[in-house]
Parts: structure tokens; C-alpha cells; sequence
């Protein structure tokens, strides 16, 4: 039998989750405590991208307007992280490459007063120090 609902025939667009609700996304699919570090650091009409450092790992959530929430696509124990590459694809997307990941499009919007590779080792660390961080 075929089982289809009626939203399966209509995409459902939403708004971005806010920062907080990024966090609690991520709080609650892995059960992390302490202080959450999100940075924001792709944005387009339709989607976002945020890393996040929570219960000693930092996990990539991407956050599309047309599904129902925040999905992670990965995580990574921030002792297992290794190195942050930065490439260029164009002269407003850049490349970043975590811990040997697939490389994510950044937007350097978002970095025009500190380079990306700085804020995210400056989130990573404050994690470490489970210390608040003022993005």
C-alpha cells in the first residue's frame, strides 16, 4: 500500500531557525549540556549553514527553508578535529575544509572584519574552555 500524505505533493517553506534554536536543535539531538557556540557561516535566500561546538564536538547544521527543521550533517570530537584549510571559489563563496571533511562554501560576507579560520578556532576554543562566545 502506498502511504502519501498530502504535504508530500507541496513544499512547505519556512523561516531560518534563530541562533538559539540552531543550539537547542543540536542540544537535543545530541544530548549536549553546557554552553553552545553557534557561527553562522553560509547564508543564501534558502539556506544556512552553521558550525556548532557542543558537548566537545563540533557538528555542521544546515538549515534549508524548504524542510522541516535543521538537519547535522556531521560531527567531529573537537580532540579529532584537525586542521581548517581555507580555499577561494569566487569573490563572494570561499572554501572551507574541516577536520578533512568535504570541502562547505562559506560566505565571506560574514568574515569581513575576521577571517573565518579565526572565528572558528576562537569558538573551538572557547568551547574547550566551555566559556560563553560573543559572535
Amino acid at each position: 500500500m502506498l502511504n502519501l500524505r498530502l504535504t508530500d505533493f507541496f513544499v512547505v517553506e519556512r523561516e531560518f531557525a534563530t541562533p538559539d534554536e540552531i543550539k537547542r536543535h543540536v542540544a537535543q539531538a545530541k544530548e549536549s549540556r553546557g554552553p553552545l557556540h553557534a557561527l553562522l557561516f553560509f547564508s543564501t535566500e534558502k539556506q544556512q549553514s552553521w558550525f556548532v561546538a557542543a558537548g566537545g564536538a563540533l557538528h555542521l547544521v544546515v538549515d534549508h527553508t524548504n524542510e522541516a527543521s535543521p538537519k547535522i550533517l556531521w560531527t567531529i570530537p573537537l580532540d579529532e578535529l584537525g586542521s581548517v584549510e581555507i580555499g577561494e571559489r569566487s569573490r563572494t563563496t570561499g572554501l572551507i575544509t574541516v577536520g578533512g571533511k568535504r570541502p562547505r562554501f562559506f560566505s565571506k560576507k560574514l568574515f569581513a572584519d575576521e577571517p573565518i579560520d579565526v572565528r572558528l578556532r576562537d569558538m573551538i576554543e572557547r568551547a574547550r574552555q566551555r566559556t560563553p562566545y560573543a559572535a
